[in-house]
């Protein structure tokens, strides 16, 4: 037998599958030595991919505003921040000329307590930090629209600014690809009508989907907003298992964020040679609600077998998340579930449109439903709500894989995705 630890929120949950059941548990590769960050932001500083250097750009009297995601993503923003402060500062910068926008696109708005943890106590307190209101038009300003139809709302702070720098994390996405490069623009920092359409209407298509960027409308379409936006300066990290720094990049944001790619893809690139009778997997680092453990149900769904079974471990700390993400799932999940097909009549209907970013998420996990059944392992997401929605679910990992084993068969081979709200799995044919 083999005991399977799995991250699950802030703690883990073990189980025990017997060897034979067992084809991989699909950790990271963990490199061989993970490099002082100060030391590998400063070596991307200093040697930028396609794009210019800090003291090229920046200089007394300029104004900067640099780009930070929120606290659903795992972007270390606080170590990274020191070295490219410091650099400004070198270039004659001043701090009062410094905006730090954190850009959560229609995510809650962070806390004091969550600025700090994500940006560190001395930039809060030193430093103008301002907060992107998806919804706050005179903050915003429209550049016009994408040739795919785009809205191009952006963040006043972003548009004013005289250099604009990113910093992100590579991560797979089910809509973009990946996260970094152009999404922290397009996404991110932009108005919900533009949110809504890049990540509803463009999202649905089925090219918009997991590791996929050349031929992505999504991702394509992003890169055409930011574009529009004229970045300066892009960072983009890719984390180890325990979020440390393994590689660093900067430069233009579409070719810092494929040099990233690259690297993403040795460390969390998981082939497997066939598909997997059960997947169990990890929602974790994005298990603060339902709809971010979304990204680990549709994972899992790409190398289980027809007829499979998909256990997924979520804790959702934050139950279904914010009002609009609670109304959208019971109003989805409420009921018989929809074929994938009617649901696509209902998004194209408008009948989601006060939560479009979202309803292409649904329409693929039913997608994925059609495909192999799902167990939900959840310990904060309420009863009434698991039940409401009509979830196969249990507070117990134990039970979700003797579910499992009673579907698929003493011999079901098992696949672990112990970071699925992370990894790229895919089947290596």
């Amino acid at each position: 037998m083999s005991k399977v630890t799995l991250p699950y929120g802030k703690t883990s949950l073990s189980t025990e599958i017997p060897d034979r059941n067992l084809m991989l548990v699909g950790w990271p590769k963990e490199p061989s030595m993970i490099p002082l960050i100060d030391d590998e932001i400063q070596g991307a500083l200093d040697n930028p991919i396609g794009g210019p250097r800090i003291a090229d750009i920046a200089g007394p009297g300029k104004r900067i505003v640099i780009i930070s995601d929120d606290y659903t993503r795992p972007t270390p923003t606080r170590s990274i921040l020191p070295a490219l402060l410091a650099r400004l500062s070198q270039a004659g910068v001043a701090k009062s000329d410094v905006t730090i926008l954190v850009a959560g696109g229609i995510h809650r708005k962070m806390s004091e307590e969550d600025l700090i943890a994500k940006l560190g106590k001395e930039v809060v307190e030193q430093f103008r930090i301002v907060l992107h209101d998806v919804d706050d038009k005179e903050k915003m300003v429209c550049l016009g629209r994408t040739s795919r139809g785009t809205p191009v709302w952006i963040d006043k702070e972003v548009v004013q600014a005289d250099v604009k720098i990113s910093i992100g994390t590579v991560e797979a996405h089910p809509y973009a690809g990946f996260c970094g490069g152009a999404k922290i623009y397009a996404v991110a920092s932009a108005g919900r009508e533009s949110i809504y359409y890049n990540h509803g209407q463009l999202a649905a298509s089925p090219d918009s989907w997991f590791g996929r960027t050349e031929g992505n409308p999504c991702w394509e379409d992003m890169v055409e907003f930011a574009r529009m936006v004229k970045p300066d300066l892009g960072i983009n990290v890719v984390l180890s298992a325990k979020k440390e720094v393994v590689r660093a990049f900067a430069g233009d944001i579409v070719a810092c964020q494929k040099a990233a790619i690259e690297v993403f893809l040795q460390v969390y690139g998981v082939p497997l040679k066939r598909p997997a009778d059960i997947v169990l997997a990890s929602a974790n680092p994005k298990q603060f609600y339902f709809d971010l453990a979304n990204l680990a149900m549709m994972n899992a769904g790409t190398i289980v077998k027809k007829g499979g079974t998909r256990v997924i471990a979520a804790y959702c700390e934050e139950a279904l998340g914010p009002a609009l993400h609670r109304r959208l799932y019971t109003e989805s999940f409420g009921r018989p579930w929809p074929r994938s097909a009617e649901y696509l009549k209902e998004m194209q209907g408008g009948k989601y449109a006060y939560q479009m970013a979202d309803a292409p998420a649904i329409y693929k996990l039913f997608q994925a439903e059609e495909k192999s059944e799902m167990i939900l392992v959840t310990e904060a997401l309420p009863e009434e709500d698991a039940n409401r929605m009509r979830l196969n679910w249990t507070r117990s990992l134990d039970e979700a894989m003797r579910q499992a084993f009673a579907k698929q068969g003493a011999d079901a081979q098992v696949a672990v995705l112990p970071l699925a709200g992370m990894c790229y799995p895919y089947l290596a044919n």
